[in-house]
């Protein structure tokens, strides 16, 4: 709940401190990352689902835990067309029906995790461009 109410109610200029003791934040965004560059709409930025919780003991913070990805590479496709996918915005969510996504969007409003979300996305972009 702590966490919750951390992400809901918390300024953007105050979030970095908020969500520093609570929650992995760097394994939040490789997760944003990989579920946008892998077009899996299957998950937290599309229908919100796929990803569990996961509570770490060794240093009290929560990490997110990736399950049931196979409908990526645009399977799950919103009804949009190939192009449309292949040209998804790095920050796309689905925002339709009144459904937030407080962790990509909240998150990516701080410059400092905006850098570490922009450098996964290159990072894995760029290590499978080439190999």
């Amino acid at each position: 709940m702590e966490l919750a109410d951390g992400l809901n109610n918390t300024t953007t200029a105050d979030l970095l401190i908020v969500m520093e003791p609570l929650i992995d934040v760097n394994s939040a965004l490789l997760m944003l990352a990989v579920d946008n560059l892998t077009v899996n709409l299957d998950s937290y930025i599309g229908r919100c689902v796929n990803y569990y919780f996961y509570h770490r003991d060794s240093d009290s913070r929560f990490t997110f835990v990736k399950w049931d990805v196979n409908e990526a590479w645009g399977i799950f496709n919103y009804n949009m067309s190939v192009s449309q996918l292949q040209t998804l915005d790095p920050y796309w969510v689905d925002s339709g029906h009144g459904q937030n996504r407080p962790f990509a969007e909240n998150l990516w409003e701080i410059d400092a995790y905006n850098d570490v979300y922009l450098g996964h996305l290159r990072h894995i972009f760029f290590r499978t461009e080439f190999q």
